[in-house]
């Protein structure tokens, strides 16, 4: 008896394609200004099957269909842009994979880069992974209350984004995936 588990063949153009179902992927952002949006469309290129949705665009009743969140939002003065989406559906994403990406200009190696962090549930950040990547700021973008709050705080053009800092979120899509064919 063989223990090679069977799989799914599909014949097009004389070829035998393998079919493995793959976790599906939502990728849900909220941006500010710009920079979760980019690193969001930079993750959706390694996972051409990725959902890729605004927040306020999500229905709920799709968070079944998925069993990869990839989650990101702007930190805006210790707060995530996202954290009411993870706080209203924590109990559905208990049971799924989750990375969480924060991105804003608050210096993404101090100590306040956990502020955001800190304000999800533990019993959420016990089932989540999290990153804080660093943001950008274009002053002229900016309204007159961020404009002002930066400027007390010395903070002009800034830009330190960079497609290297989402590896580690591709890195764990790839383990779950692994993980879910070697089954």
């Amino acid at each position: 008896m063989s223990t090679v588990l069977p799989q799914r063949f599909d014949e097009s153009e004389n070829d035998l394609n393998t079919h493995i179902d793959l976790p599906p992927i939502a990728i849900i952002y909220h941006t500010s200004y710009g920079s979760t949006l980019q690193y969001a469309k930079w993750i959706s290129e390694h996972f051409t099957d990725a959902d890729l949705y605004h927040v306020r665009d999500f229905n709920d009743k799709q968070i079944n269909n998925y069993d990869i969140f990839l989650i990101g939002g702007s930190t805006r003065r210790g707060w995530l842009t996202t954290e009411h989406f993870i706080k209203k559906h924590a109990k559905s994403l208990e049971s799924k994979y989750v990375f969480v990406f924060a991105t804003g200009i608050i210096p993404w190696r101090g100590k306040k880069r956990k502020d955001a962090y800190l304000r999800i549930p533990l019993h959420v950040r016990s089932s989540i992974q999290y990153i804080k990547l660093p943001g950008k700021v274009d002053p002229d973008k900016l309204n007159l209350f961020d404009r002002l709050y930066l400027s007390m705080n010395g903070i002009g053009q800034y830009n330190q984004m960079n497609k290297k800092f989402i590896n580690p979120i591709i890195d764990y899509v790839h383990s779950i995936r692994n993980q879910h064919t070697q089954k």
